[in-house]
């Protein structure tokens, strides 16, 4: 991700909070998920997608927990996310663990 030291420092913060849940989030999966957040609050008010207006609060109140819990999934997992709405968690999962069969 370009930009400020401002602005990489949320996502640094992130990468390594999915580290120390045994989440190595590869290259292209960072790339996946920073292009989500951003179109996701580009278009957060006019779809009614999430509440928060700033990258942080994006980050630490959804993209982190989706993260987790992809963590937690097994090896090879098939998943059905029902309902996911703006597309948390599945898409989160979906872009850091390729081998899992998501749905949304």
């Amino acid at each position: 991700m370009n930009g400020t030291a401002d602005e990489q420092a949320p996502w640094t913060t992130l990468w390594e909070y999915a580290e120390l849940h045994d989440l190595a989030v590869p290259p292209l999966g960072r790339t996946k998920i920073e292009a989500y957040c951003r179109v996701l609050l580009r278009f957060r008010t006019a779809m009614s997608l999430v509440r928060f207006d700033k990258m942080d609060e994006l980050l630490f109140r959804h993209v982190a927990d989706s993260l987790v819990w992809a963590s937690r999934l097994g090896q090879h997992a098939r998943v059905v996310d029902v309902g996911s709405g703006a597309g948390l968690p599945g898409l989160i999962a979906a872009a850091v663990r390729p081998e899992i069969d998501m749905n949304l």
